[in-house]
């Protein structure tokens, strides 16, 4: 239940979903809790989604996670991709890195890029090529073997910088005999960028206006979102209460059945384009494709509500709201949607999440029923 209120919020993660490795290798996939031993190597790509994960052994290709908290002290091959609330890291990735996580502690040996986006972020590893923090608080030391990007409220630069360094932080403290190249912050960006014509006090200016105009229309176009989407879930919910149900179990009775309901619909949103393609180069096919493409828009765009009913079941049970109010879930829900939607990027993920989720929770209950009525 913890994982599914901190994964949906943060993007949110899964906001980053466009860095998965697409490679035709094979894979190995493993929906709970699982560690891979210190004397275990697997030989494919690995994908883990539970509420915990630990490497210790050798996985021979790419790795990725999707769980609370994540431990990773033995070695990828290839790239690593690690989404979660807390993670440790002091094995070997001879690839790029790509971690989203609350709490983050690197201590690792990485061959490629590192991209670390968190909200408490400390950095002791070594890094060959570029390192980029996003981060509130950054303490970052170690070593990089290109350059150094951190972008945070407060950050703390300790590190060897084999070449430049780009920060843009309120308050840093930096030992610059440790940079090697060139030190750019706001400051000297904007010179720069005078130093080519470019105003950035003007530009600044019209954003902000532009800015305005912009947040006002969409919170008019949320406000429609949220009273129209309301009232097509009630009316979901009346037409199809127990489907309600057990989607809202499928989503929310734990961590794995969200992580499970995650990852199958994010696996079908993969590989469905795939067969659409296929089916439409046909006569007979291409109503097929248009049905299946149909359903898909319907679940993205109004069978999320039902996730949304989830997650607005959660926060009253935050609030000791206790008992099943299925109607009262759904507009807890809708307003967390819409507020989240206001965030630029974040919310783009958030409602990608909710789709996914939903597309999920729906194959697994189908799946069931089928299952059932076959052993009948």
């Amino acid at each position: 239940m913890n994982i599914f209120k901190r994964i949906l919020l943060p993007l949110s993660v899964l906001s980053l979903f466009i860095f998965l490795p697409f490679k035709t290798k094979a894979a190995e996939f493993l929906f709970k809790d699982n560690t891979v031993t210190q004397d275990q190597t697997i030989e494919d790509d690995l994908y883990i989604i539970g509420a915990d994960a630990n490497i210790y052994g050798v996985v021979d290709g790419d790795l990725f996670v999707l769980s609370d908290n994540i431990t990773l002290k033995g070695t990828v091959t290839g790239d690593a991709y690690l989404f979660g609330m807390n993670t440790i890291v002091e094995g070997n990735i001879y690839g790029n890195l790509i971690n989203i996580s609350n709490s983050a502690d690197m201590k690792g040996i990485y061959g490629g890029s590192s991209h670390i986006i968190g909200s408490l972020i400390s950095y002791e590893g070594q890094t060959a090529e570029d390192l980029t923090i996003l981060g509130i608080e950054n303490s970052i030391n170690g070593t990089v073997g290109d350059d150094l990007r951190v972008f945070g409220y407060k950050s703390t630069i300790e590190s060897i910088v084999k070449d430049d360094l780009i920060y843009f932080s309120e308050q840093y403290n930096i030992l610059e005999e440790n940079i090697t190249g060139n030190i750019y912050d706001k400051d000297i960006l904007k010179n720069i960028a005078k130093e080519q014509g470019v105003e950035v006090e003007e530009y600044e200016k019209e954003t902000s206006v532009s800015l305005y105009s912009t947040l006002y229309t969409k919170l008019v176009l949320s406000l429609i979102s949220l009273f129209g989407l309301s009232i097509v879930g009630y009316i979901l919910i009346y037409i199809s209460p127990v489907k309600t149900g057990h989607i809202v179990r499928k989503v929310t009775g734990s961590p794995t059945e969200f992580l499970k309901s995650l990852g199958i619909g994010f696996a079908i949103i993969c590989l469905i384009p795939i067969p659409i393609i296929i089916l439409m180069f046909s006569m007979v096919g291409t109503p097929l494709a248009l049905l299946v493409t149909s359903i898909l828009i319907f679940l993205f765009t109004f069978g999320k509500i039902y996730t949304e009913t989830a997650l607005g079941k959660e926060i009253l049970d935050l609030f000791k709201v206790k008992g099943y109010r299925p109607y009262k879930s759904l507009i807890t829900g809708r307003i967390v949607t819409t507020l989240v939607s206001l965030i630029p990027i974040v919310g783009t993920f958030y409602n990608f999440v909710l789709g996914c989720t939903t597309l999920g929770a729906v194959t697994r209950i189908k799946y069931s029923a089928f299952k059932n009525t076959k052993k009948k």
